[in-house]
């Protein structure tokens, strides 16, 4: 019998192993949108290092910036890209491990299922999961960033290490993706009035969408999602500079739209979807879905000042909505591994009160708005 630790031990070979799912995914994605890598590199760290420090510039409540940039002053003194994606990852790891820990009892855990594997993995587990447990259990298991628009590894299997290690897969090109319309579209979607940030009438988003170097704009951002092109690059200062007082709401909507992923990923490892049967995943989809908007909703307690988690919600929604664009533009109805993302989006809201649903719903009009011209022109569709 090999020797039993408390938490997984990698081996040399297999964190290399890692190294190359996420070097050759980026070589990838260079290679497809035409960008030499050294120079891809080099851009996207200065580009992440900046709008970094536009976020912690333009917040300014302590219990707020603990929140979300806890740990991230590291990430400025990286030397390369890979330095910075590997703090960041661990910095952001650790966020989403906490707050799974700290609220597990507001989630679904497949106990039996996480006993088993750590069994299989060699791993000391008490008869019953606590809290402690838990999170060196999380702590251990392998999170991988890719670069690509295949969101499925999970289910597939395609990256299990060593053919029973399960890892927690981040698809960055879907996070990038949402910032960039966050970025561009909700400035135009959120109007500031009488101190309050209210969705913009239809009919000037209409007009908007309507200006061929807006929809010129939009289509850049998607084919960028699509991987056709290079990287449509995000400068938050101008998202605070146009709309200074949505500091605090602009933060949580593409914080919101990142955790979502992080939550929808690590829920598949805490419901043991790993160990579906295939006529299972379209459900496990909906589920992990679902595990991750509660997560959301328990990010702050019912006295939030900030009301962050309704934003946070609207990036939720945005995520989705990314997806279902792409879905629409490659002609995807739903594939083996995954039901259809309006599907999925129609599961969501329709689990949220009637009251939050209505009011996430005038906000995010404008959105479908502002981007239905360009769908129309350049795609054939509207939403």
């Amino acid at each position: 019998m090999g020797l039993s630790y408390d938490r997984l031990q990698l081996k040399d070979n297999q964190i290399r192993t890692i190294e190359e799912w996420e070097h050759n995914s980026f070589l990838e994605f260079c290679k497809g949108s035409g960008y030499n890598p050294k120079e891809y590199e080099k851009k996207v760290l200065d580009n992440s290092k900046r709008n970094l420090r536009i976020f912690a510039d333009n917040i300014n409540n302590e219990a707020i910036r603990k929140t979300y940039f806890d740990g991230s002053e590291d990430l400025l003194t990286a030397n390369d890209l890979w330095e910075y994606k590997k703090r960041q990852k661990d910095t952001e790891a650790k966020a989403i491990i906490d707050h799974i820990v700290n609220n597990y009892e507001n989630i679904y855990i497949d106990e039996k299922y996480i006993l088993g594997l750590c069994k299989e993995l060699n791993i000391s587990a008490p008869s019953t999961l606590d809290t402690g447990f838990l999170k060196r259990f999380l702590e251990s298991i392998p999170v991988v960033i890719l670069n690509t628009c295949q969101f499925n590894a999970f289910v597939q299997k395609k990256y299990v290490l060593d053919k029973k290690i399960p890892c927690v897969f981040i698809f960055d090109h879907l996070s990038v993706a949402v910032g960039l319309f966050i970025d561009f579209v909700f400035q135009k979607a959120i109007t500031i009035d009488s101190k309050m940030a209210l969705p913009t009438d239809l009919k000037i988003c209409n007009q908007i969408g309507e200006e061929s170097s807006f929809q010129d704009a939009i289509k850049k951002i998607i084919d960028m999602v699509l991987g056709k092109t290079n990287q449509y690059w995000t400068n938050y200062e101008n998202m605070f500079s146009s709309n200074p007082k949505m500091s605090l709401q602009y933060m949580a909507l593409i914080c919101g739209a990142t955790r979502f992923v992080w939550y929808h990923e690590y829920s598949h490892l805490l419901m043991g979807h790993l160990s579906s049967p295939k006529e299972e995943w379209h459900l496990d989809e909906y589920n992990a879905d679902l595990n991750a908007m509660r997560l959301l909703y328990y990010h702050y307690g019912t006295n939030d000042p900030f009301q962050l988690s309704f934003w946070e919600s609207l990036g939720m929604l945005s995520t989705m909505y990314i997806i279902v664009l792409i879905e629409k533009i490659l002609s995807m109805s739903e594939s083996e591994t995954h039901p259809p993302a309006l599907k999925r989006l129609h599961v969501l809201i329709g689990q949220m009160p009637e009251s939050s649903a209505k009011v996430l719903a005038n906000y995010f009009n404008p959105v479908m708005e502002l981007c239905n011209p360009t769908l129309e022109r350049f795609y054939n569709f509207y939403l």
